[in-house]
């Protein structure tokens, strides 16, 4: 098993096994039971908060496929339960905006559009959602100037529908405006959440260069998330980059020195890398930070992956 997956806490939980094989064959409600079972029934708190992300991201993704779908309001339900288990998931947050313009409550749209831009400044889609909400709430030119603004921004997010848009602006049509604003998705990956699906499915397939890419890209996002950094950390390690690993975890530590997962996986790395002693000290330090720390509670005293 690759360090990853010995340290998603696979094998400790039957129900957070289940739902973590459900969630990878896209099968959400599946998952999304499980990893709530997994909540109520696991002792260990890191666990326990794994399977909550997982759940979160499980309702998430039955949130989205209501969407589409055309289930609006289930879609508004399912995306609050998400965000009350993880409001600090930018994606959540827009989906969740996304939801209440499409039942019409622009006004809780636009406060949950705000928190995912809060969260991620550079997320492209959620600033056009914010502009078709803005549109339709009266306030055009603000929305119009956000939408413009936007797309000069993100430059390569262009779309060949984009100056049909501009022509309907112009004639002040404005709810063709804010229709195209609310439902555009750029061909490719221009947000982060994209970017990080993108990710896992390239590690499901073992295609270590795409997941590589992905959080190189994503990383020119949003270069002061951490989270970004392990996971291009994980690409490269689980491509045999072990140097390079090393310096991605090391940077994510840098951007945020209470991150322990981050310390425990440069531990693994320097390991790899035959710097034993060094790797136990960032065991140590990981489990300082945070004593149920599973990566360096599994690791310490281990043998090289």
């Amino acid at each position: 098993m690759t360090f990853v997956g010995k340290w998603f806490g696979f094998g400790q939980n039957e129900h957070f096994d289940r739902g973590l094989r459900a969630y990878e064959n896209k099968g959400f409600a599946e998952a999304a039971a499980h990893f709530s079972q997994a909540v109520e029934t696991e002792p260990n708190d890191r666990l326990r908060e794994k399977a909550i992300s997982y759940l979160a991201g499980s309702l998430a993704r039955m949130g989205t496929a209501a969407l589409a779908e055309g289930q609006d309001e289930d879609a508004v339900a399912v995306l609050m339960q998400a965000a009350g288990l993880r409001p600090r998931f930018a994606d959540v947050q827009a989906s969740l905006a996304t939801a209440y313009a499409r039942v019409g409550d622009f006004s809780k749209a636009l406060a949950h559009v705000d928190a995912a831009l809060e969260i991620n400044p550079r997320y492209a889609v959620a600033h056009l959602r914010r502009a078709g909400i803005l549109v339709k709430l009266g306030d055009t030119e603000n929305g119009w100037n956000q939408a413009m603004s936007t797309m000069e921004r993100f430059g390569n997010m262009q779309s060949d529908e984009w100056d049909g848009v501009v022509q309907q602006a112009e004639a002040k049509n404005w709810d063709a405006v804010a229709q195209w604003l609310l439902t555009f998705r750029p061909k490719g990956n221009f947000d982060i959440p994209s970017l990080v699906e993108e990710f896992r499915n390239a590690m499901l397939a073992q295609d270590h260069e795409r997941a590589e890419r992905s959080m190189k890209d994503a990383i020119k996002l949003a270069p002061t998330f951490p989270d970004l950094h392990v996971r291009l950390g994980e690409a490269l390690f689980e491509g045999n980059k072990t140097e390079e690993a090393l310096a991605a975890f090391e940077e994510a530590a840098r951007l945020n020195s209470g991150y322990a997962d981050s310390y425990a996986l440069i531990g693994i790395t320097l390991r790899r890398l035959g710097r034993e002693s060094e790797a136990q000290n960032a065991f140590r330090h990981a489990l300082t930070l945070d004593p149920n720390n599973m990566i360096a509670s599994q690791e310490m005293d281990g043998e090289p992956i």
